[in-house]
């Protein structure tokens, strides 16, 4: 572009245009060197249209202060003469910021926001949440929710660039948002080849924003790259932008053998792309992924990292309950986050370490432990001294070994244990039913007498003898005491089983021995510390060339190269796998993305080896100061993880085997007091219905 246009502003001062500080496909930015730096100017490459030229007209007429303290928003129209036309705006120069991308990713974040951790990064998404919200309150809708046009600054706030994309509302006249990035459009647009007549509305703009509160607090990942786990996938496609209302150029398909489902030459399914995965709703992370046909990534942070009402908003904002109740609100998520974030917890050994109140340890030193993967720079608290910290370790274990375990509870003997006299009857029960029983055999022994006399009439004698017994026994006074007496001894059998078993649980001690095990595979790896880190220095000292390489490709971002026909959506599948850059781009990494071309795997393989090809070793550098600085901030947070672990141990064996003894006193005298209550149970009613009914009846129960 020529400096030689003559611009002018709305109010026909002369703009005279400085440094171009940037170029996209439709305009650049320059520096306006007379406005001592507040300004700078965008300039179209093309004329545009009369509509857009009313929109920014529409925009710059906006007296909206609060907008122009949270994006570049235009503030004043620049013309071209002498036709007058608009050619581009004049907007706040925004410094100090960074992409927003630079903070989500891991690999980027340790390059521009070093000291950023987890509550930085749920206030960023806070913040980009707010400014959503802003947005909104001001009837315009973003449209184009992409991680291009915000940038954070380094107290986590943030604002909008290339807002000459929104779709703005003035009065009754709707100006709309032309352009699109498939990863953030939500599943009901995803079919729409043309943006001009279409109506942008807040819920549109909440399912991009909560893809980006997604990729802040899940470290770049989209919620919609997982591993497909259905048998017809999707042809192997990249789809890029959308702009002007027509897909652009970017498509990539792969002819290395896939057809067109998806299916390999070797009968094995297909990747899912992003954009296909979007528009069936197949969200890969939560409890519904296995119905939706996906897994989370591999290495990738659970969903229930996150507090539970948070979880329940990613829920809403990415299945079908977004697209048919409406998905959270700007404001909704706002409101989260701020609760969110004061319920974070910092971790006991790493102080850089936030984790959320209602996990029991921190994710972040289970991660580190186990993978060896540093989502943030270790920086240990100065002066915190841990329990016993006058003791040393060595100190500590002695003592944790000196902690004998409880004894053996020997086998209870119920039997042995308790004599009980059954309950007496009452005299005046016990007379009645003497009285009862003695008219009963009176009856019987006149039947019996009658039927001596009458033996013509003996069916009618026996069937009235029958029906005299049959009336009698159910109201045999005894009936019911020995009812309640059984129901007595079911209850007190029932808790005698009950107790046993927590006796026998109790008896064998293996809350205890796991805690001794845990113990000692810390006291373990403590010990083996030194030797590892020993190890690890003669790696970094024998591998200054691999380390210096590692960096040089650590510099090379795969979203910003153009690598054969890899489009946006498969580059936000490799990043959503971790492999973000160059350094991280390998045969056996991309052998675990699940579909993955093979033409786009070896496009990735050839750009890696392009780049090595023009490192240069420099041999004099030697072990970068840096990495060697972060080699023992790795082992002293190590180190004092364990060293904690042991120490906490200590205490803590010593109160298991406490409550263990405490507990199996406590059962025990509730355990004769069962056996006491089932003796006498026994008793009272062997003591009404005999020691052969009682011994029946304990089989019946028993069984």
């Amino acid at each position: 572009m020529s400096i030689a246009r003559q611009l002018i502003d709305e109010s026909g001062t002369t703009i005279v245009l400085g440094a171009r500080l940037g170029s996209g496909g439709e305009g650049s930015v320059f520096d306006i060197p007379d406005v001592d730096g507040a300004l700078v100017a965008k300039i179209y490459h093309e004329a545009l249209p009369a509509h857009k030229q009313a929109k920014l007209q529409a925009m710059t007429a906006l007296e909206a202060s609060y907008l122009h303290t949270i994006s570049a928003w235009p503030l004043r129209t620049v013309r071209e003469l002498p036709s007058g036309e608009v050619a581009g705006f004049l907007m706040p120069k925004i410094t100090g910021c960074q992409p927003i991308h630079h903070l989500y990713s891991p690999s980027q974040r340790k390059q521009y926001f070093p000291k950023a951790d987890y509550a930085f990064l749920i206030s960023a998404a806070r913040n980009v949440a707010a400014a959503f919200d802003s947005i909104h309150a001001h009837g315009h809708v973003v449209g184009d929710v992409n991680q291009g046009n915000l940038v954070v600054r380094a107290d986590s706030m943030v604002r909008f660039i290339d807002c000459d994309s929104f779709q703005i509302t003035v009065g009754r006249t709707r100006f709309a948002c032309e352009v699109g990035v498939q990863h953030f459009t939500p599943p009901e647009l995803q079919s729409i080849k043309s943006f001009h007549a279409v109506a942008r509305t807040p819920n549109h703009d909440n399912f991009g924003l909560a893809v980006l509160v997604f990729h802040l607090l899940f470290m770049g990942r989209h919620p919609y790259a997982g591993i497909y786990l259905g048998g017809n996938g999707s042809r192997d496609d990249d789809v890029g932008n959308r702009s002007g209302g027509n897909l652009d150029s970017e498509i990539g398909v792969d002819k290395s053998g896939a057809n067109e489902n998806g299916i390999n030459e070797n009968g094995e399914a297909g990747d899912m792309p992003i954009e296909k995965a979007i528009a069936e709703l197949r969200f890969s992370y939560g409890e519904g992924r296995a119905a939706r046909e996906m897994e989370t990534p591999p290495n990738a942070l659970p969903l229930s990292l996150v507090a539970p009402e948070i979880a329940q908003l990613f829920e809403r904002a990415f299945t079908e309950v977004g697209t048919q109740t409406g998905r959270p609100s700007a404001a909704q998520w706002v409101a989260a986050l701020d609760i969110f974030r004061r319920q974070l917890r910092t971790c006991g050994v790493d102080h850089v370490h936030k984790f959320p109140a209602h996990l029991s340890s921190c994710p972040w030193c289970e991660i580190e432990g186990r993978s060896g993967m540093q989502f943030f720079l270790p920086m240990l608290s100065p002066g915190v001294l841990p329990a016993d910290a006058s003791a040393t370790t060595e100190q500590i274990w002695q003592r944790i070994c000196q902690i004998t375990p409880p004894p053996r509870l020997p086998d209870y003997d119920a039997a042995s244990k308790f004599d009980a006299t059954a309950v007496a009857v009452p005299r005046e029960l016990r007379l009645k039913a003497w009285m009862y029983r003695g008219g009963l055999l009176a009856g019987l022994l006149g039947l019996g007498a009658a039927l001596a006399l009458w033996p013509d009439l003996a069916p009618l004698w026996l069937l009235t003898a029958v029906a005299l017994v049959g009336f009698a026994l159910p109201h045999d006074p005894y009936t019911e005491i020995r009812a309640l007496r059984a129901q007595a001894l079911r209850a007190a059998q029932k808790n005698f089983s009950m107790v046993s078993t927590r006796y026998r649980e109790l008896a064998a001690v293996h809350a205890f021995a796991d805690k001794v095990q845990q113990l000692n595979r810390a006291k373990t790896a403590y010990d083996r510390l030194p030797r590892l880190e020993h190890l690890e220095r003669m790696k970094l000292r024998g591998s200054v060339r691999d380390t210096q390489l590692a960096k040089y490709l650590g510099g090379f971002l795969v979203a910003d190269a153009k690598i054969g026909l890899l489009g946006p959506g498969r580059k936000a599948t490799l990043a959503s796998f971790g492999i973000e850059t160059a350094a991280e781009v390998n045969a056996s990494a991309l052998a675990r993305i699940r579909g993955f071309g093979e033409t786009h795997k070896a496009d990735l393989l050839s750009w890696r080896r392009e780049l090595e090809s023009k490192f240069l070793f420099n041999a004099a550098r030697g072990v970068d100061p840096q990495d060697e600085a972060a080699l023992v901030a790795r082992f002293v947070a190590q180190k004092s993880r364990l060293d904690t672990t042991v120490r906490e141990g200590l205490s803590e064996l010593q109160k298991l085997r406490a409550d263990l003894l405490r507990m199996r006193h406590a059962t025990r005298a509730l355990l004769d007091s069962a056996a006491r209550d089932l003796s006498q149970a026994q008793a009272d009613y062997a003591g009404i219905a005999g020691r052969w009914a009682l011994r029946r009846f304990m089989r019946r129960v028993e069984r």
